[in-house]
């Protein structure tokens, strides 16, 4: 175990150093020799000003190694993501505390209680929206695909959605730079204006999607050009398929994905030098028994390990999707939820994907709230406790042992009781069987209890009558020019 410098919280490496750094050189020469497929004209032009050799005729950008590292460099090693106002900020960054990002993309909603499931609406990312608000543990909530509203800007209603009903940081995901555009807007409207946005106060974080194996389309530049003129961090997610569009064995996937990741970062740090960036990795593998895809194994968290180490060698956050389920079954669920949120919490993955099943298809409100518990229970286990000659308690173990034998009543009990920290879970159940058998409440009915209690119980303030007619003037002006 090691110990970031900035929070002092523990983390487990898997891999040892020379590891890291065959993995590293690999993506490097990757780089340097095989490059990125690239037509954006604009983008060719600002990468061969900075150094990099472009090859008009096959449509391809090598990166010289000290280019690379150079802009590896520029990106920050901390940085801060802004919710709709300062308390609900949270720092990104190698050794930050441990946050959740709430499933992204998703198009179905399934309810782990009733086992039903059903297209998303606005109404459910609505609740989404407000689920994480009231959740310690959530940093930033991901845009979700809602089935009632026009196909073409599905994303700009889903963006509406969450703006009105979390405070949090959002994960804007887009269906194109042109849709793009109009969800800035809606970010601007909300913040105040572009230059606040500028200044870190965006409520937001952009995406930037390289198609595996090592293309870049020009829609995604246009998008990375957006996100520099409007200041948001973005995530780099490498979505690759072990053994589909990505090496079969896991060496292999890391080498190529380290490769995407730092190309896509010498492309956004051309673009705009300093740009916060996340090493995003999203691996999945292609089970050659089955022809399915894995969204969650023992191989894919090994993969999982290496990346936290390979972004520290970059100095740059990592994040992952270390709970998404392959399937929707309650007791699988809760078991991805455990091993994922414990295992990554060690590695030092700050922000972590989670509350998705069927391979992140289907959103869950009652996996969002087991796994904020169970990274509450995480991070309680990292706290460790105080060690003093006080909490040793020596003198109270004299004074009990020769007297009362019990220490209930002690004055060192008495004193401690407020002071030392014990975890009390909302969902969680710690009585006997014999209570249980009484009144055989299960996990789930008390987290359906509990997900009730929060949409009865928890407001968010309402945004300004004026932003709200703002975003609903943006929402139809979007709708006239893309539907």
């Amino acid at each position: 175990m090691r110990k970031g410098k900035t929070h002092m919280r523990p983390y487990y490496e898997m891999y040892s150093q020379e590891e890291i750094e065959m993995i590293y050189d690999a993506a490097l020469e990757i780089l340097a020799d095989v490059g990125l497929e690239m037509t954006h004209p604009r983008a060719l032009e600002m990468l061969e000003g900075a150094g990099a050799r472009v090859d008009r005729k096959s449509n391809r950008v090598y990166f010289p190694t000290e280019l690379t590292e150079k802009c590896l460099a520029m990106a920050p090693e901390e940085f801060t993501c802004s919710g709709r106002t300062e308390e609900f900020d949270y720092t990104a960054g190698m050794y930050a505390d441990a946050r959740i990002r709430t499933a992204s993309g998703a198009i179905d909603r399934f309810d782990l209680y009733r086992n039903t499931t059903a297209r998303l609406t606005c109404a459910d990312i609505a609740e989404q929206a407000l689920v994480a608000d009231a959740l310690p543990n959530v940093g930033c909530v991901g845009s979700l695909t809602p089935s009632d509203s026009p196909r073409q800007t599905y994303d700009i209603y889903s963006l509406r959605s969450l703006l009105e009903n979390t405070r949090k940081n959002i994960w804007v995901l887009t269906s194109s730079s042109k849709n793009l555009f109009y969800q800035l807007k809606m970010l601007e409207a909300v913040c105040g204006s572009k230059e606040t946005m500028r200044l870190g106060r965006n409520q937001g974080a952009g995406i930037f999607c390289v198609i595996s194996p090592l293309t870049i389309t020009d829609d995604e530049i246009e998008r990375a050009m957006l996100y520099a003129d409007y200041g948001l961090p973005v995530k780099v997610p490498i979505t690759t398929l072990m053994g589909g569009n990505a090496p079969y064995t896991m060496a292999g996937i890391l080498a190529q994905a380290t490769a995407e990741f730092m190309g896509c970062t010498v492309i956004l740090q051309t673009i705009k030098p300093g740009i916060p960036v996340w090493y995003y990795g999203l691996f999945q593998s292609l089970d050659m028994a089955t022809g399915g895809v894995q969204y969650t194994s023992a191989e894919l968290q090994a993969t999982f390990a290496a990346v936290a180490q390979l972004a520290r060698r970059c100095k740059i956050p990592p994040t992952t999707t270390c709970t998404t389920s392959s399937g929707c079954e309650a007791q699988q669920t809760i078991f991805n939820l455990a091993q994922g949120t414990m295992f990554n919490t060690l590695l030092g993955v700050a922000e972590q994907g989670g509350s998705g099943l069927d391979g992140n298809n289907a959103y869950s409100p009652h996996a969002l709230i087991l796994q904020d518990e169970i990274m509450s229970y995480t991070k309680r286990i990292l706290r460790s406790c105080e060690i003093s000659p006080e909490t040793l308690a020596v003198n109270a173990i004299a004074e009990v042992a020769t007297g009362k034998k019990e220490y209930v009543s002690a004055p060192h009990t008495l004193k401690h009781l407020r002071s030392e920290e014990r975890l009390r879970s909302k969902v969680f159940s710690y009585v006997s069987a014999q209570r249980w058998f009484e009144n055989p409440t299960t996990l789930m009915q008390k987290t359906d209890d509990y997900l009730t209690q929060i949409k009865s119980g928890h407001e968010v303030p309402p945004l300004d009558d004026h932003v709200l007619k703002e975003i609903d003037d943006i929402v139809k002006a979007a709708d006239k020019e893309l539907t």
